[in-house]
């Protein structure tokens, strides 16, 4: 069923976990799926549009292959392209079982880079939204043998900020952010509420404590600065919460709540004015040798070489 949504109407992202969608790599959790697909309605009905990036594709594919615990890079993308495939399906048939209409993007790190392919991204997501159709968007990495692989949390930290998201929704499998890793030290500290650029968080992420998947609070940390430099607010809590979807964009405060609107200090130390490729490369996401295979590209070198960021994390937010 579409629900046609005013443009104005409040945006969130929703990003969920391998662990959580795999069962800790055991299998799609189809049931849980099927529990998240109901919150996702029940947002709709509040008048929220709603933008899904789900993990699970990698860790569901490489059981389905029976691939060792260690892939190289054609093994990670044959994972993924059967991973995705059905990822896609079981949320697809949870989301129409509630109601709701899904679509799939696959989006690559140059349709964010360049120019004419981010305007495009946008107002295909925008219009997706206006129909009241959930985009359910995954990194595109099937092909492209010279691209790193982005973890989720900081693609979905791009996906909101490329779309101005008011609120960006992380589920993982720890109640929040803490102070230190929760698993080795019992007087770790649930953090409530703090900026995205707060200098002292940096030393209390730690890496991802799963094979499952490649996020851990350091890429967290970074997909809530990246989506914080347009203002959006990002949740992190744990998927294993009753309701938590409804609960956090009922304004409940639950796991960690990560503010935007950095001050010009936090600006300013963050290097708040390089370009979007810059950023990627000091916070090992993107590699020169990729862009450096672009190069004959003018398009890549014509955004590359564009005046500093202005607004946000995009120059001259190319409206």
């Amino acid at each position: 069923m579409y629900t046609k949504k005013h443009e104005n109407n409040p945006i969130f992202v929703v990003k969920i976990g391998s662990s959580l969608v795999t069962k800790d790599g055991k299998g799609l959790d189809h049931t849980a799926i099927m529990q998240w697909s109901r919150q996702i309605a029940e947002i709709q009905t509040l008048g929220n549009c709603v933008i899904l990036l789900s993990s699970g594709a990698i860790a569901e594919g490489k059981q389905a292959l029976n691939y060792n615990r260690e892939m190289k890079q054609p093994q990670r993308q044959a994972a993924a392209t059967l991973g995705q495939t059905r990822v896609t399906k079981a949320w697809e048939d949870a989301l129409q079982n509630h109601g709701v209409s899904s679509a799939q993007i696959l989006i690559k790190q140059e349709d964010i880079i360049d120019k004419k392919r981010y305007v495009h991204a946008r107002n295909l997501i925008n219009e997706l939204l206006k129909n009241g159709v959930v985009p359910v968007i995954n990194e595109n990495i099937t092909l492209n043998p010279n691209e790193p692989i982005i973890d989720n949390d900081t693609f979905g930290g791009l996906i909101s900020n490329l779309i101005e998201a008011n609120h960006s929704l992380i589920l993982t499998d720890q109640k929040g952010f803490y102070t230190d890793d929760p698993r080795k030290n019992p007087q770790a500290k649930l953090i409530e509420k703090a900026s995205a650029y707060d200098p002292s968080l940096i030393s209390m992420a730690g890496d991802s404590a799963s094979d499952i998947g490649k996020g851990g609070m350091q890429t967290k940390l970074l997909s809530a600065q990246l989506a914080g430099l347009q203002g959006t607010t990002t949740h992190i809590a744990s998927g294993h919460e009753p309701n938590i979807l409804t609960r956090l964009v009922n304004g409940e405060l639950v796991g960690t709540a990560l503010t935007g609107f950095p001050t010009e200090e936090s600006r300013n130390s963050l290097k708040f004015d390089k370009h979007i490729t810059s950023y990627l490369i000091s916070s090992g996401q993107l590699s020169r040798k990729y862009l450096e295979n672009k190069q004959d590209d003018t398009n890549y070198v014509e955004t590359f070489n564009r005046e500093p960021i202005r607004k946000g994390l995009h120059p001259a937010r190319w409206q």
